[in-house]
């Protein structure tokens, strides 16, 4: 299970952004949040994934601290996936940076073959979140937190990438963090949905 437990962060050691959070995440569960903008959501995605240490509290996969663990079993997806991929890579190169991918992730977010020697610039927004999604998925990856994955993209894309998402949450017992302004989305895809703002209020 993925505990965030009395979390606390302030920003820039000014202002509170959040504090005394608490949120748990299941595994083969998808937890939808949503809220205002500028609340910290992203931020905390952030510090559950390991690219922020908060002020306080702790996170833990397992009852274990895994900001450790090489490679992360906490996966961070962004909403813009050309600033999470070296722009002067090709593809395969990209894919690589994750380790070994599974080939049927090819087949599922349906990734050609003729990409991987493209360069990001040369892909959609929805063909470049796909690699993002397929380089996160290593088979030691547990959760995924998904901060706005598929806001910028069509309705058409953003539906073939959360049918994926569902199945992978069966097939492989993958915990799903999922951040939307989108509740309507998160309605449809979560075991539960929860207002960010009652999140900091309570625990959850």
């Amino acid at each position: 299970m993925l505990k965030i437990q009395e979390t606390s962060y302030r920003y820039q050691r000014e202002r509170q952004l959040f504090e005394g959070l608490n949120l748990t995440v299941k595994p083969g569960e998808i937890v939808g949040l949503y809220g205002n903008s500028g609340m910290g959501k992203t931020t905390m995605a952030k510090i559950i994934a390991g690219y922020l240490n908060p002020d306080s509290g702790k996170i833990t996969v397992d009852d274990q601290n895994h900001h450790k663990k090489s490679p992360n079993p906490v996966q961070l997806i962004w909403q813009h996936p050309e600033q999470a991929v070296n722009p002067r890579w090709k593809m395969k190169q990209v894919l690589a940076e994750g380790g070994v991918i599974q080939k049927e992730l090819y087949e599922q977010f349906d990734i050609k073959e003729s990409w991987m020697q493209r360069y990001p610039s040369e892909l959609s927004g929805g063909e470049l979140q796909r690699f993002c999604l397929a380089r996160a998925l290593m088979p030691t990856t547990k959760y995924i937190i998904a901060d706005e994955i598929t806001t910028m993209l069509d309705a058409l894309t953003q539906a073939q990438i959360w049918r994926v998402m569902l199945s992978l949450k069966t097939q492989r017992q993958l915990g799903i963090l999922a951040i939307s302004h989108d509740k309507i989305l998160l309605d449809r895809i979560s075991d539960r949905v929860i207002n960010f703002e009652d999140l900091i209020k309570s625990p959850s």
